[in-house]
């Protein structure tokens, strides 16, 4: 009686199997599973150095604005208040949503509108700007487009309202004189802006007072240093030369309040009759002025990386294409002398039978595992780096100005890039192994 013998296709390795096997092939070739890790994790810390540097920065230089905006808020109130502007200057300021001192309560007395139009205003008007392409220069003059809209008969009342109030104060004060007159005489200034037809908010004027005091304090110990005994007294308290003494110097020392106590000690010591100095008052306008200093080169510095900045931008992604590049290579060449290696065992395991298909996955798989450890450790690395470099070059206000949800999604994102240029790079050895005749590889020693 003859016996038949029934074939049957080869059962697949489950995927937890298969998973187990990579893991254990991981673990026994540990040296050269760390060099293709290394390879990704530099690969992918480089790239997201730029960009995590990039995104904090930019955030970094947002919040930098507002606050100069704010830092430098005297000047541009006082100019404002007494220098015309036109609907184009208004939708300028809408369109770019820059902080304009007292452009609310303009649009509010000269124009008539409530608080509730006034914020469908800042929402409406910046949106339909947009959609019709904003300002544009026609010849000499400016005009905007879409003047029919129900909005521009209320910037134009606003206008108008501005441009006259403006001219009746600077029969009175212009903005150096406003300046001085809210330093020295807040209320007869607050009068005298009232007189003439503005409305003021008293949140806005506060401020106003309060850094027209420091940029008054500020102007006169200027002055008093172009003169003999104040500038020989902080040149003894800096110890150098008084025609030495930059303007950075004189303001860090101005910004300590015991410095400043020790300067009064001494230029009295030496000149009796000399004013001395509010050491609290004048510490606290030279921080000031220090503060406005370092957020104003953040600002530089972001909008020269930004707008410079094309061909920054072109050699970044070159750099960064050439780093993945160089990841891919990498990996296929650790990879290729895995297999090279493993001969035998992939051998062993297809007489076993396994298929090519088990293999090719064996291989792939371990190359994403690979990649996404890998890739992980260089993002956290990359973000390391980024924020050394950005507290080294513009202090720890600006590496801490990380946005924490873009910079999950960049890591996140080089995770996956990571798994994906690791099997990118295993495609070619995989094949390679999975299709090596077994009787060929247990031959090779």
């Amino acid at each position: 009686m003859s016996r038949q013998l029934q074939l049957q296709n080869q059962a697949p390795l489950g995927i937890s199997r298969l998973a187990t096997l990579v893991l254990t092939g991981v673990r026994f070739r540990l040296l050269r599973s760390t060099v293709t890790l290394a390879v990704i994790a530099v690969a992918v810390a480089f790239v997201v150095s730029i960009a995590v540097g990039d995104l904090t920065l930019r955030r970094a230089s947002e919040r930098a604005a507002q606050e100069v905006a704010h830092l430098r808020m005297a000047s541009v109130y006082a100019t404002y208040l007494t220098r015309s502007t036109s609907v184009v200057d208004i939708i300028s300021h809408l369109a770019t949503r820059r902080w304009v001192p007292g452009l609310d309560a303009d649009l509010q007395s000269f124009s008539g509108i409530g608080p509730d139009t006034l914020q469908e205003f800042y929402t409406e008007v910046p949106q339909r700007l947009q959609n019709r392409g904003g300002v544009r220069d026609r010849g000499a003059g400016r005009t905007v487009e879409g003047n029919q809209d129900r909005w521009i008969a209320l910037l134009e009342a606003t206008s108008r309202g501005h441009d006259a109030a403006a001219e009746r104060l600077r029969v009175s004060l212009d903005a150096r004189g406003l300046l001085e007159a809210a330093a020295n005489n807040p209320d007869g200034a607050a009068k005298t802006v009232r007189n003439a037809g503005f409305t003021i908010e008293p949140k806005v004027w506060n401020e106003f007072v309060e850094r027209a005091h420091n940029e008054h304090l500020v102007a006169n110990i200027e002055t008093r240093l172009l003169q003999r005994p104040l500038r020989q007294a902080l040149a003894a308290q800096l110890q150098m030369a008084p025609e030495r003494i930059g303007t950075l110097e004189a303001d860090r020392f101005f910004a300590t309040a015991a410095r400043v106590r020790a300067l009064n000690a001494a230029l009295l010591q030496a000149h009796p009759g000399e004013k001395p100095l509010d050491a609290e008052q004048v510490a606290a306008a030279f921080s000031e002025r220090l503060r406005l200093r370092a957020r104003q080169e953040t600002v530089d510095r972001a909008a020269g990386t930004t707008s410079e900045g094309h061909e920054f931008s072109v050699r970044s992604w070159l750099l960064m294409g050439m780093a993945l590049l160089v990841a891919v290579v990498g990996v296929a060449n650790a990879l290729i002398m895995s297999v090279i290696e493993r001969f035998r065992e992939i051998a062993t395991l297809k007489c076993l039978g396994a298929l090519d298909g088990t293999i090719l996955g064996m291989f792939l798989l371990e190359a994403a595992v690979t990649g996404f450890v890998g890739a992980l450790a260089g993002g956290f690395i990359g973000t390391v780096v980024a924020m050394l470099k950005l507290a080294f070059t513009g202090g720890w206000w600006v590496a801490l100005s990380l946005p924490g949800a873009s910079v999950l999604m960049v890591v996140s994102g080089a995770a996956a890039m990571g798994m994906l240029l690791a099997v990118m790079g295993a495609v070619y050895p995989a094949l390679k192994a999975a299709r090596l005749p077994p009787m060929e590889a247990m031959r090779i020693e």
